[in-house]
């Protein structure tokens, strides 16, 4: 095609999507409206604006048949409107290729609204260095979904999902972003969602290699700031991911799973009753959860893998109240740290190989401040070699235990004040324990 007919072939295409849009007046058409666009070549601008009007449904599919699309720009606006469903399908040719191409849903102070972008949309279709991003901000009950490598053999690579519904009253919200949900192979991809000064009910979903073959550097990343009653999920099976939860909100749940190698999770949560629940199967991983409010719950599990690391902090400074904190870490190298502030917590660390052994491993507890802090317990629990076990308790009528099975190994518990109860149990030779009262 030379250049004067593709041209050509723009313009016409365009004109064909103002005709759609546009009634005799010039204005854009209210309600009611369906727009079906099929567009193949490359280096195609497309944009659709339905701005201000309802119930309206853009069905948009670039690619069809073997081939190339690639360097597409795509942008569809349904702001100030309700009730409309937008689609954007790049990758609909099978055995093809869409790269370096970017997909635009604005959707913005609008409610009830449905966008949905698909990358490597139709099966064998190849999705290279993209980028798709929805925009719902300033509003409500509205759902977004970003698939990559969303058809069986399908693959995508080196490209970028974000779904922003920030700024939001009474949303009642979902975002989802699957990276390899479907297809062969999901590399070196980025996703992130920002629910960031929204309230209500909001639910944001990661998922990356979830049914392909396992993801290789991948970033996620979900902001529930400032909101209530969030549920936040976030599932790796690779390694080399790096995951962070923020969620400075109240009532929320955060589950972050991942499978594979050196892999790093970041959970916040500040607020009240919230729930982090994190398993990790990898070597070299390392995990933060930080929960700044009463009656948390937080669960870590690193089984199998070596050198892994764990901590969680709960209670803001020096207040704290029914907490509680659980790290299950499996093989050997491992750190585990639980720090909590205020009363009535509990917390454990168990370091145990699914052969019941482990090596060199350090676990340490510590709970409360001088002044505000009572009824805590503590355990730690290892078995194998050359494990450490520290508890630290600072109030009254706290309970500390540790329990070691092996040779080597070294306990230590240190508490301040009364009406406090330790115990150390050790089986084996070699071992040592300290305890300050």
């Amino acid at each position: 095609m030379n250049r004067c007919t593709q041209t050509m072939s723009k313009n016409l295409l365009n004109l064909a999507i103002l005709a759609a849009l546009v009634g005799v007046s010039g204005n854009v058409i209210a309600e009611n409206n369906t727009v079906n666009i099929n567009v193949t070549g490359n280096s195609e601008t497309v944009t659709i604006d339905q701005t201000t009007s309802n119930f309206d449904t853009i069905n948009y599919a670039l690619g069809g048949g073997d081939g190339a699309n690639n360097n597409n720009t795509d942008t569809i606006s349904q702001q100030n409107s309700s009730y409309d469903t937008a689609t954007i399908n790049q990758g609909n040719n099978s055995g093809g290729t869409t790269d370096s191409s970017l997909a635009t849903i604005n959707q913005q102070n609008s409610d009830h609204n449905n966008a949905t972008i698909n990358q490597g949309f139709n099966a064998w279709s190849n999705s290279h260095s993209n980028t798709a991003t929805i925009n719902q901000l300033y509003s409500n009950y509205n759902t977004a979904t970003i698939n990559q490598a969303a058809s069986n053999g399908a693959t995508v690579s080196n490209s970028t999902a974000s779904i922003d519904q920030s700024n939001s009253t009474n949303t009642n919200s979902s975002a989802t972003i699957n990276q390899g949900a479907s297809g062969t192979a999901s590399q070196g991809d980025s996703a992130s969602i920002s629910q960031h000064n929204s309230a209500a009910t909001n639910n944001a979903t990661i998922n990356q290699g979830t049914n392909g073959i396992p993801d290789v550097n991948n970033s996620a990343s979900i902001d529930q700031s400032n909101s209530g009653n969030n549920t936040a999920t976030v599932t790796q099976n690779s390694s080399g991911n790096i995951a962070a939860i923020s969620q400075p909100g109240v009532s929320n749940t955060s589950n972050l799973t991942q499978n594979g190698n050196i892999n790093n999770a970041l959970v916040t949560q500040a607020g009240n009753s919230n729930s982090a629940t994190t398993v990790q199967n990898g070597d070299g991983g390392s995990l933060t959860i930080r929960q700044s409010a009463q009656s948390d719950l937080a669960t870590v599990t690193q089984n199998p893998g070596l050198n892994n690391q764990a901590s969680i902090a709960q209670g803001a400074l020096s207040f704290g109240h029914g907490n509680s904190a659980a790290i299950t870490q499996g093989s050997d190298y491992n750190k585990a740290g639980i720090t909590q502030n205020g009363e009535n917590n509990q917390a454990s660390v168990t370091q145990e190989g699914f052969a019941g052994n482990t090596a060199l491993n350090t676990a340490s507890i510590d709970q409360g401040d001088l002044s505000y802090s009572y009824n805590n317990t503590a355990s730690i629990e290892q078995n194998g070699s050359g494990n450490n076990g520290y508890i630290e308790q600072n109030g009254t009528g706290n309970k500390a235990d540790i329990n070691q099975t092996g040779t080597g190994n070294s306990a230590d518990i240190y508490q301040a004040s009364n009406g406090n109860t330790a115990n150390i149990t050790q089986n084996g030779a070699n071992n040592s324990f300290t305890i300050h009262q």
